[in-house]
């Protein structure tokens, strides 16, 4: 709450506004004056998607979105003002793509939500790879895509190859399906896949 007021999140709130979307930093403040939910961020969902395609750090945006909140550094890698504004538009875009890639197509459709939500953010760190073009791209580099402009089989080929590489990993362990979503381990394969079809 006390962070919710700091320059980054006043600034997030009033670049996000044209687009239709309303950044919660004030809890359920756009909800009762009577917004439509899904046109509404909450803070820790926005950091999920910044860990995720940022930070290509996939494993920690499923396993802790409160806790990203409360260390510092995790913090502070999220929340700069020193980051262009638009990045945070651009992730919030780029796993809205993800989402409703899972709801719609048949990998997805197939899928029971927890599984959704274990492989979602992995998709969004190898999609973003694969778009960009870069194993490792800058800030300004991700925060100038067209998400819009992102073909479908980006998000296709993305989703089955996650699904793939969980179930690999779920299979040799299936009672620890929740520990795979959040495993370094995942996380890497994940990039290292994506890196394997980037150019050399």
């Amino acid at each position: 709450s006390l962070r919710a007021t700091e320059k980054i999140h006043r600034d997030i709130e009033e670049f996000l506004r044209p687009y239709g979307l309303y950044y919660d930093r004030r809890k359920n403040y756009y909800k009762n004056e009577g917004k439509p939910i899904s046109k509404i961020v909450s803070i820790p969902y926005l950091s999920q998607t910044v860990m995720a395609i940022v930070s290509q750090r996939p494993d920690d945006a499923r396993a802790r979105p409160s806790s990203l909140l409360k260390r510092n550094d995790d913090y502070e890698q999220l929340f700069s003002l020193r980051h262009p504004i638009k990045i945070y538009y651009v992730c919030l875009m780029l796993m809205q793509r993800v989402e409703k890639h899972l709801k719609s197509s048949d990998l997805g459709t197939g899928l029971d939500r927890k599984t959704r939500g274990d492989i979602k953010f992995h998709i969004g760190t190898h999609a973003a790879l694969i778009a960009v073009g870069k194993a490792k791209p800058s800030l300004d580099e991700l925060s100038e895509m067209s998400v819009r402009d992102i073909d479908e089989s980006v998000f296709i080929n993305s989703a089955q190859r996650v699904m793939s590489i969980y179930k690999t990993l779920t299979d040799a362990n299936p009672v620890a399906s929740d520990k795979v979503a959040k495993s370094p381990e995942f996380r890497e394969k994940v990039k290292e896949d994506a890196q394997s079809l980037l150019p050399q």
